[in-house]
């Protein structure tokens, strides 16, 4: 350990000169008496001790670093006192001529006589860098919070000590800096800044004593007078500030420790502190408020878009969106582009889109001379990497995943305690390397993804890459298998094909609601995962799509299953997966059918029916037959749909498929209400429903009970009606289907307006819209049709009453 590096001493250093002698008295720090020590005789020339030291190291032949070894001291300071920046103590001042053997000369010159300096004059600090200017664009919710905080703090008697913190290249500085000229009138007695490197390598951080140093030079302090030690300057520091309106803006901080020493006590004061990481000890110990700054809201960013590059960005508006997007919404990114766009003005702002579109060369675009996206996000990750290399290796790994990162698919792909796992997700959290999306998952945004997945592209081994994709995606498949058990377990799903995963990792659901809900948290990932599997050449490319079906016949995410349709479909026509993909055929084809695609739908079923034919598959066969049956029905052929029905109903009935035979037998008994055979319609749907209530399957019980409504309705039997609607739209809450339910309110609204209840039937049909937009259903532009109509039948009859 080097000793007296600060020293145990605050030397005070009088000096009574006489031709041969130099008497030096020194006063221990802390002591009221003097000891008054006499040397030898010195020459009084005008050498220093610094010049002294300086000469007899370079004589000698000796770096600072040899000489340090020999003093026990550490070369910046023994540099600092060669350079006159501080005083050396006697301790020191031994050590060295001990080192240099100087037989005392460096010891009796370092207490040479000196005048005690006076303070110097130094003018009000404003230390603040140039502001953004006029091309500062949003960020007026962080600039709000700001004044609020410092108001908050006028109003108690306090200090106000904020931090400000977000991911690389989030504009934490320019918000900083931005505010602070924003309000330097406020602190009369100057404006100190300093960039404390925080994210550099070690060697090139500010240390707080270098920028206490110079925050007390600015304050001041002669630099001799200045005291060796952190505490000391800290100290002083506070001392100098009392009584006094002062503003520190410490910017990039690496952690707690490497601000506290500037942290000010003074009412009047604020400290502004920003980092990359969430300095949460000092809103714990000193009660630090925050500010948390993350990507610009999308109109922001692109608002700072048009204000850089001028008239070009209201003449490409949605590739100005497009650029916003690709940017990350990152204020860095965003003015990285801005100036390659007003560098280049030949160059169309979809020319930029173009070349960002690629995710493996979009760091290297984003750049310019000076600065580039991808050194702003190494600085974190380096500084990670050093501290702690599993969790940089967790960051790495989780570009491999789906955007949004949920626990329990991590502790999955990468096959560590969930415990270890929290701890990593929270730390790379607390650095803005993720961010937390709800409670329960957190997101990795464009850029950083981007920069993870090259990073592990060139640390990790390819099979871990490849494992941890496997793993993933066979959680992913194992736990929509056991979701879709929950939700429907008497419908037919084709088997999985070799996919493994330890039992402790498997999810269970007690019921068709958790089930529901699972789908619903993981609706953004599901076609990412697919695709996932499709490039690694995994099973799980078709096997997760085709578990989509009952989720999907719940909630109508029609865009989310229609996208793994089609992706499962790509991969098994290339891997030659030909069960599978009649399968896919006909899930796409239910899809193309829902969104009133009829000509597609038949195309696809006729597809799908020639190939299950081809490989044998009765079942699926006798699917495609009723999805045949479904589109015929839709477009009014109803005699061909009864005919395709009975078809289906025959052939599950061969195979003992009692739940597709319910289904065709629901069908069937709605053809043949629309054909006017009321008894015949009523007595198959009767058999449906008990079908389905023997299963358990509610769903299926839902849609019967509306189909027999509708029948009812035909015969003139609006309470019947009524009442058979009311008991669908219970099961359909109880089976957690929210389409179910919003046709069951479309069609109780039609029953109370044939009942003249225009009010009843107003909020029915609000709340069937609800519903409709809820799952994105085309469907909702019919219905706010219908509630505007009702509208203007209402006007008319006011009118008339009126008159």
């Amino acid at each position: 350990m080097r000793r007296g590096q600060y020293g145990e001493w605050n030397f005070r250093i009088r000096a009574v000169v006489t031709p041969s002698l130099i008497t030096a008295e020194i006063t221990p720090r802390g002591c009221g008496h003097h000891s008054v020590i006499r040397d030898s005789t010195v020459d009084r020339g005008t050498t220093s001790f610094g010049q002294a030291l300086r000469q007899m190291r370079t004589a000698q032949g000796l770096s600072l670093r040899a000489l340090a070894a020999r003093a026990a001291y550490s070369p910046g300071w023994l540099s600092r006192v060669e350079n006159e920046l501080v005083e050396p103590t006697e301790e020191l001042a031994r050590a060295c001529d001990e080192a240099l053997r100087a037989d005392g000369r460096l010891y009796q010159l370092a207490f040479r006589a000196q005048e005690e300096e006076p303070r110097e004059w130094a003018p009000r600090p404003a230390q603040l860098p140039p502001g953004a200017g006029p091309g500062f664009v949003g960020r007026s919710r962080e600039l709000m919070q700001l004044d609020w905080h410092l108001d908050r703090a006028e109003r108690a008697g306090t200090v106000m000590i904020t931090v400000i913190d977000g991911p690389p290249g989030a504009g934490k500085t320019t918000l900083a800096v931005r505010w602070a000229h924003q309000v330097h009138q406020r602190f009369p007695d100057g404006v100190l800044f300093t960039d404390l490197r925080g994210f550099s390598p070690a060697e090139q951080q500010t240390a707080p004593q270098e920028f206490l140093e110079n925050f007390l030079v600015a304050l001041g302090v002669p630099a001799r007078s200045i005291p060796p030690s952190v505490e000391q300057r800290s100290t002083l520091l506070r001392s100098l500030v009392h009584g006094r309106r002062i503003l520190i803006v410490a910017d990039n901080a690496a952690d707690n420790s490497q601000v506290r020493p500037l942290l000010l006590g003074a009412p009047g004061c604020a400290v502004v502190i920003t980092s990359r990481r969430r300095l949460t000890e000092l809103a714990v110990h000193d009660s630090a408020a925050r500010v948390a700054l993350g990507p610009m809201p999308s109109e922001e960013s692109a608002a700072l878009l048009s204000a850089a590059i001028g008239p070009r960005a209201d003449d490409e508006p949605d590739a100005v969106r497009q650029l916003a997007q690709q940017c990350a919404h990152l204020p860095l990114a965003l003015r990285i582009a801005a100036e390659r766009l007003a560098a280049h003005p030949q160059m169309r702002v979809p020319d930029l889109v173009a070349e960002l579109a690629g995710d493996a060369h979009r760091l290297d675009a984003l750049a310019t001379d000076q600065i580039t996206v991808r050194t702003a996000i190494s600085w974190s990750y380096r500084q990670l990497a050093y501290e702690d290399p599993e969790t940089a290796r967790l960051f790495r790994l989780l570009s491999l995943l789906p955007d949004r990162i949920t626990i329990e698919a991590v502790v999955a792909a990468v096959r560590r305690p969930r415990p270890e796992i929290q701890q990593r997700l929270e730390r790379l959290e607390a650095m803005h390397l993720i961010e937390r999306h709800t409670c329960e998952d957190w997101v990795m945004h464009e850029l950083l993804q981007s920069y993870a997945r090259n990073k592990t592209v060139e640390e990790d081994p390819p099979q871990d890459r490849a494992a941890v994709v496997r793993r993933l995606v066979e959680w992913y498949v194992c736990t929509a298998d056991s979701a879709h058990n929950a939700l429907a377990p008497y419908w037919h799903r084709p088997p999985l094909a070799g996919t493994k995963q330890p039992p402790s990792l498997n999810m269970e659901f007690d019921n068709s609601e958790q089930a529901a809900s699972w789908f619903d948290a993981q609706a953004e990932n599901l076609v990412p995962v697919t695709r996932l599997a499709a490039e690694h050449r995994l099973s799980g490319a078709w096997e997760l799509p085709l578990r989509l079906c009952a989720w999907e016949m719940r909630r109508r995410p029609w865009n989310i299953c229609k996208a793994a349709y089609e992706e499962g479909l790509r991969a098994v026509r290339e891997f030659g997966e030909r069960v599978a993909e009649a399968w896919l055929i006909g899930h796409l084809a239910c899809v193309h059918s829902r969104l009133g695609d009829d000509a597609r739908a038949q195309e696809l079923c006729e597809y799908g029916k020639a190939l299950h034919k081809e490989v044998g598959d009765t079942r699926g066969l006798a699917w495609s037959v009723t999805g045949l049956g479904v589109v015929a029905a839709q477009r009014g052929e109803v005699e061909s749909a009864r005919a395709l029905f009975c078809e289906a109903m025959d052939i599950f009935s061969n195979i003992r498929d009692d739940m597709g035979a319910a289904v065709a037998r629901a069908y069937l008994g709605d053809s043949m209400a629309r054909l006017g055979y009321y008894s015949e319609a009523v007595d198959q749907l009767a058999k449906a429903l008990n079908d389905f209530e023997e299963m358990g399957e509610r769903y299926g019980q839902a849609m019967v009970l509306t189909q027999w409504a509708h029948v009812a309705h035909l015969q003139g039997d609006l309470i019947r009606s009524k009442y058979l609607l009311a008991k669908s739209l219970h099961l359909c809450r109880d089976a957690g289907d929210i389409w179910g339910e919003a046709e069951v309110l479309s069609k109780q609204g039609h029953l109370s307006l044939l009942h003249g209840e225009r009010q009843e039937t107003r909020a029915t049909w609000r709340r069937a819209l609800d519903k409709y937009e809820e799952l994105d259903d085309p469907r909702a532009r019919v219905m706010r049709k219908k509630l505007q109509a009702l509208s203007s039948i209402e006007i008319i009859d006011s009118r008339f009453h009126a008159s």
